[in-house]
């Protein structure tokens, strides 16, 4: 596999994950409105679910460091 080929795949995979991420974003809003939840809640919900998703990063970073 030459480099320019690698490349594509990871950008590829980078597109993917921010994908995934977008629509479980849009899954976490379209619950919150359907439970009423006050413009504070779902922003108070999101920056928790934003805050365990970069905990996630972080120890998985970690573990490929060690």
């Amino acid at each position: 596999m030459n480099d320019v080929a690698l490349m594509e795949l990871l950008t590829e995979a980078r597109r993917a994950s921010r994908l995934q991420l977008l629509e479980l974003l849009s899954t976490r809003i379209e619950r919150l409105e359907a439970d009423n939840a006050s413009r504070d809640q779902i922003l108070s919900m999101l920056k928790s679910w934003i805050s365990a998703r970069q905990n996630v990063g972080a120890s998985k970073s970690q573990g490929v460091a060690l």
